[in-house]
């Protein structure tokens, strides 16, 4: 590639997303393994999503966290025990009592 401000595309070359973001294989640049990718690990997949790397997308049940049951469930319980605490809270309900009577319901 030459030093040249244009790029192949007719863009700036610092513009040009298909220039700055795709490799010469084709892939988005830190998704190439050819290249060195950024966010693959050395089992040749996305570090978020290896469960050998213990990567972020991986929940302590060893599923993905955003399709795994058991914590979608804990979560809800987490959930349900905190409107319970609010609910149970006789400032908050006098508070909602006052805001309730000024809408006029």
């Amino acid at each position: 590639m030459d030093n040249s401000p244009i790029c192949r595309h007719n863009l700036f070359t610092m513009r040009c997303l298909i220039c700055k973001y795709i490799c010469k294989h084709g892939k988005q640049k830190s998704r190439c393994f050819e290249c060195g990718g950024t966010s693959l690990c050395i089992h040749k997949r996305e570090k978020y999503y290896c469960r050998e790397c213990r990567g972020t997308g991986i929940c302590k049940h060893q599923n993905y966290k955003k399709t795994c049951k058991i914590c979608k469930l804990e979560k809800n319980k987490l959930i349900d025990k905190k409107i319970d605490y609010f609910l149970n809270d006789p400032r908050l309900l006098a508070l909602m009592e006052f805001y309730i009577l000024q809408l006029g319901c």
